[in-house]
């Protein structure tokens, strides 16, 4: 169970600097997305003008790789 806040907007998740939510998306509170069953990712970020998407042939619930995905990617940018 999650303790702590979260937010969400219509269909999606807002990012907050204090979320417990696994899944962030940058640097940016204007990012919204959503994580998915089995560590599935998208999200837009629009100060940054990028947007990524990621999906798994199978399930894994306890991998950190949906975040580590994210700070790569924000590392190449």
């Amino acid at each position: 169970m999650l303790q702590g806040q979260l937010r969400y907007g219509l269909g999606f998740a807002l990012a907050t600097p204090d979320s417990v939510d696994p899944f962030t998306w940058g640097p940016h509170d204007e990012a919204l997305g959503h994580g998915g069953h089995g560590v599935q990712i998208a999200f837009a970020d629009p100060v940054s003008r990028v947007g990524i998407g990621f999906v798994r042939s199978h399930l894994s619930l306890s991998s950190p790789l949906g975040p580590r995905l994210v700070d790569a990617f924000y590392g190449c940018l």
